[in-house]
């Protein structure tokens, strides 16, 4: 198992945190979210080499942060004209026949959920099934498989994407291709676009994590939130 992080964007709406610093290396509490997410995914078996960031924006405060570590750093040197879908297809040497965890570098969870992905053996969403949440990507289910993605403003929809995403070892040629080619067309796509792509040729299952703890910070009063409720986990 392998794990990209993808942390490459400006984190804006995070302003005045990310004026001077990357999003995912704000600060929860004694560690960053990114620190956090490397934490619970050694803690998960897996090992700093199975561990790729796509960095962008102050990437050179990835570098001093990561320079003695034994994490792949992959520089999207267009971070500021592309978005995620494009820093994921950068992963491709990394990842490519490999079974791997897709994660935003904004994406705060707990261990269980980790587990839990890690655990169902193919591709999939660990989907929240009972919090609603507009600011993130929907889901339609049916019979346990991720049917269609809906958009954010969707009122009918049976999950939320909880900014972390399986890929089997056997599906992986597929994401990448997808995502290779609405890059070269449009690359401002989010990943869910490249998965939307092969859902008629690949089995995405739909991983319930409603009992699980996640958290996606979009803005600092979001972050004062968690850092309090991280106190009490």
């Amino acid at each position: 198992m392998k794990a990209v992080i993808l942390a490459a964007g400006p984190g804006t709406r995070m302003r005045p945190l990310t004026e001077d610093c990357p999003k995912g290396l704000l600060e929860l509490n004694n560690e960053s979210i990114i620190e956090r997410q490397i934490r619970i995914l050694k803690d998960c078996g897996l090992r700093e080499r199975d561990i790729s960031i796509v960095i962008g924006y102050c990437a050179e405060d990835f570098r001093r942060e990561f320079e003695n570590r034994d994490i792949r750093l992959i520089e999207n040197e267009d971070w500021s004209k592309t978005d995620n879908l494009y820093s994921f297809k950068l992963s491709r040497d990394f990842a490519e026949g490999k079974d791997f965890l897709v994660i935003n570098g904004d994406a705060i969870f707990s261990k269980g959920l980790i587990e839990k992905t890690i655990a169902i053996g193919s591709s999939g969403y660990p989907l929240d099934m009972e919090t609603p949440d507009d600011e993130s990507i929907k889901v339609e289910v049916q019979d346990g498989q991720m049917t269609r993605i809906l958009d954010k403003d969707s009122e009918n929809y049976d999950g939320v994407t909880t900014e972390v995403f399986r890929i089997s070892d056997e599906d992986s040629e597929k994401i990448f291709d997808a995502a290779e080619k609405i890059s070269e067309k449009d690359k401002t796509q989010w990943f869910d676009s490249a998965v939307d792509q092969i859902l008629d040729k690949a089995q995405f299952s739909a991983i319930d994590v409603s009992d699980q703890f996640w958290r996606e910070v979009d803005n600092p009063e979001e972050l004062e939130e968690v850092r309090e409720e991280l106190k009490n986990l």
